[in-house]
């Protein structure tokens, strides 16, 4: 097992850092300073290296879309209607980026930051732990936050990522990961196979905010508790505005894994665990050439992410959950995810 610590560009004034874990079997994450941005989740294969994750080679190329690709989101995962919670007996607004709601954290989250890191090596894992003070004043959610961000990289191919939010007065935290995947060599992912624990879905209004209902996933094409083919499932939903998947899953209880990934060439999977009750899906339908990957030009459906979370919107839907942080009290959350090398 090693780090490396990479110069990767210049951004903003500041020099980016890449650092690299590679554990025993020579499976690699790589993840940027700015933004704690997810550049790498890299296999090998028989003839060379496959990069798990779709990444770009210049940071400023993660900034020059709406895609938030690989980025770390936060404080609050997912859409908040007109910017407006009720916290602490009080209305707290938070600062709208698209319509009148907050997405992702609003346009100072977490992906805005450059963070300080440090580097940890055990007996059979390494990690790299980023930390950033954020306050008030930067992102407009109400009090200062500590955060730490911690992937760590085990000799059993596991990238386990804690956030971790302690907060001087109540505040809101639901933070994830918007790493888009694909386990293939293709630019595309509809021969990948996709199972996720749910049962229900929730609908959502003209701009993407949950009405409330949870719809049953049972005879529809949101139904992926067995396992569906991409290609079949975005064939199924053709006649949606996104043509493809780009929607909120209700997590079973207990369920471990959430989702599972495969993809039917490699037989290459990615199992994803979670504790908390949501599941964002969205296979990257507006992609376009635009864009230059590593791995190519752009396309709809040249990656999917998966972004474990708690239910979003919460203010309006009690029983979505609670993403309040209470003040000096720390609280931290893990999503696992698991490579299954195939042939």
């Amino acid at each position: 097992m090693h780090i490396d610590i990479l110069k990767f560009d210049q951004f903003r004034g500041h020099q980016v850092e890449k650092i690299r874990l590679t554990n025993d079997h020579n499976v690699s994450v790589g993840v940027l300073t700015m933004g704690a941005i997810l550049n790498e989740f890299s296999v090998p294969q028989a003839d060379g290296r496959k990069n798990l994750v779709l990444s770009f080679d210049q940071t400023k190329k993660y900034y020059d879309n709406p895609f938030y690709i690989g980025m770390a989101i936060g404080r609050t995962a997912g859409r908040i209607k007109d910017g407006t919670m009720p916290l602490a007996k009080g209305a707290v607004h938070l600062p709208p980026n698209e319509n009148n709601n907050t997405h992702h954290g609003g346009p100072h989250g977490f992906f805005d930051y450059l963070w300080d890191y440090h580097l940890q090596k055990g007996e059979d894992f390494l990690s790299v732990t980023f930390t950033h003070q954020i306050k008030e004043s930067d992102d407009g959610y109400p009090g200062n936050i500590a955060v730490a961000i911690t992937f760590k990289l085990t000799n059993d191919d596991q990238v386990i990522i804690t956030y971790q939010g302690t907060a001087d007065q109540p505040t809101l935290f639901n933070p994830t990961c918007h790493a888009y995947f694909n386990l293939s060599n293709r630019d595309h992912v509809l021969n990948h196979q996709l199972t996720i624990a749910s049962a229900q879905y929730l609908a959502v209004d003209q701009q993407k905010i949950p009405t409330g209902e949870f719809l049953a996933t049972a005879s529809t094409a949101y139904d992926f508790r067995q396992p569906v083919k991409l290609q079949d499932a975005i064939a199924a939903l053709q006649s949606t505005p996104e043509k493809g998947l780009d929607d909120i899953f209700k997590i079973n209880e207990n369920a471990a894994p959430i989702a599972k990934l495969q993809d039917l060439d490699s037989k290459d999977a990615l199992e994803i665990y979670s504790k908390r009750n949501g599941l964002v899906v969205y296979t990257a339908n507006a992609l376009d050439d635009t864009l230059s990957f590593t791995r190519g030009p752009g396309r709809p459906q040249m990656g999917i992410a998966m972004e474990a979370q708690t239910l979003p919107d919460t203010h309006n839907h009690p029983d979505f959950g609670d993403i309040t942080l209470s003040a000096n009290e720390p609280q931290s959350y893990t999503i696992t995810y698991r490579y299954l090398k195939g042939n």
